[in-house]
């Protein structure tokens, strides 16, 4: 989400206040530090006016342990 957001030009709180949700909350979630309820992650994707299937997509090919995978192949 991070990616999308910076490429929009907004600021976290800039997609917080759009999606009507906590900027700290949003900025927990960016991070991997907190659960996202569904209803919460629509209003991101809202926020961002992108497709929640788009953004999910991006989401699971940029795991953290699939990199990780994908650099031990490299080696």
């Amino acid at each position: 989400m991070r990616r999308l957001r910076l490429a929009k030009n907004m600021t976290q709180a800039d997609l917080a206040y759009e999606a009507e949700i906590n900027v700290s909350y949003y900025c927990a979630v960016e991070h991997g530090d907190n659960n996202i309820s569904l209803r919460k992650f629509m209003s991101i994707c809202h926020a961002l006016q992108e497709k929640p299937d788009d953004v999910m997509s991006m989401i699971l090919r940029d795991r953290p342990e699939d990199r990780a995978e994908e650099r031990a192949e490299l080696r």
